[in-house]
């Protein structure tokens, strides 16, 4: 049986303090867990109403973007009913004043406003990813060297 001293109990403690500072340092260094916080990822953004017309002739290309919209992207996507009034307030604050509406967040905040451009799967996706690799040189170009 091992005995616990005050020294041994200090030196355990340093430790795992030191591979706690580790791990942090090296997560932000070489972005260990990047894949694992998708909050820092882009959000695609589409807002409709169910009555509108617009919005269901774009329902089949928005499925389509998802269908070929894989993990290794750089950003997710969500849907929001304007009917609901939750989702209703969340446009408002978002300045969307019809629908439908495509959006890209970053963190809950505006990162690109409304998406004007065909309403197909192939060019939302095209416009994604020059949406997405802008924010990657962005982020490059913020980053200090350590």
């Amino acid at each position: 049986m091992i005995k616990f001293t005050t020294f041994n109990i200090i030196i355990i403690a340093i430790a795992i303090i030191l591979t706690i500072l580790l791990i942090a340092y090296l997560s932000k260094t070489y972005k260990i867990f990047e894949n694992f916080n998708d909050s820092s990822k882009l959000v695609v953004e589409y807002y409709y109403n169910d009555n509108c017309s617009y919005c269901k002739s774009f329902n089949d290309e928005w499925n389509k973007f998802i269908h070929k919209v894989d993990k290794s992207k750089p950003y997710k996507y969500k849907s929001f009913s304007v009917l609901n009034e939750d989702n209703n307030k969340r446009a408002h604050d978002f300045d969307i004043k019809g629908t439908p509406a495509i959006i890209i967040t970053k963190n809950d905040k505006l990162f690109a406003s409304c998406y004007n451009g065909e309403r197909t799967a192939k060019e939302l996706i095209e416009y994604v990813d020059r949406i997405a690799k802008i924010e990657k040189f962005a982020n490059r170009r913020r980053r200090p060297n350590i």
